[in-house]
C-alpha cells in the first residue's frame, strides 16, 4: 500500500466530523438570525399599526359624548382589521400596566392632553422558541414587545 493510499484511509471520516461541527455552526448562526429579525420585524409593525389607531382616534372631537369609549372601540377596529385581526388574541395584548389599547392623560402644567394607543406581544417567547446550545441560550428576547403611538394635543 503506498502513502498516498494510506492517508487516504486514515482520513476517511475527517470530512463527515468536519460537516457535521460547521453545520451545527451555521444552524446556530441561522436560527439565531431569524430569532432576532422576526421581533423586530414584529416590533416595527407593533409601531405602525399603533400610529395607525392613533390617526383614526384622533378623528374623534375631544370632549365628545363617551370619547373614552369612542376612541377605544376605533383603535380596537382599526388593530382587528389589521393583519393581526387574523392571529390569536395574544399577539395583540394590551400592555402591561394599561387596561386598554387607548390612554388619555391630562398634563395640566401644558395646557395639553396625550392620547396613547399601545399594543403588545407579552409572550414574545412562543414566537420563536429560545434554544439552548453549548451554554448559550439564543435569542434572548424582551419580556414584551410593545408598540406604543402618543400624541399631545392642546385644549
Amino acid at each position: 500500500m503506498s502513502a498516498r493510499a494510506h492517508w487516504r484511509k486514515s482520513q476517511c471520516g475527517t470530512v463527515a466530523i468536519e460537516f457535521a461541527a460547521l453545520f451545527v455552526v451555521f444552524f446556530m448562526l441561522l436560527y439565531g438570525l431569524v430569532g432576532y429579525v422576526t421581533p423586530l420585524v414584529l416590533l416595527s409593525s407593533y409601531n405602525e399599526i399603533s400610529a395607525n389607531a392613533l390617526r383614526a382616534a384622533m378623528q374623534v372631537p375631544v370632549g365628545s359624548d363617551d370619547y373614552h369609549n369612542r376612541i377605544e372601540h376605533i383603535a380596537s377596529d382599526v388593530i382587528t382589521t389589521s393583519w393581526l385581526g387574523s392571529r390569536p388574541a395574544a399577539w395583540r395584548d394590551i400592555c402591561h400596566g394599561e387596561s386598554r389599547y387607548t390612554g388619555l392623560t391630562g398634563h395640566d402644567d401644558e395646557g395639553a392632553i396625550a392620547l396613547s394607543v399601545c399594543i403588545a406581544h407579552n409572550t414574545p417567547h412562543t414566537i420563536i422558541p429560545p434554544m439552548q446550545l453549548f451554554g448559550w441560550r439564543f435569542p434572548q428576547l424582551p419580556e414584551a414587545l410593545a408598540g406604543r403611538a402618543e400624541i399631545r394635543m392642546r385644549n
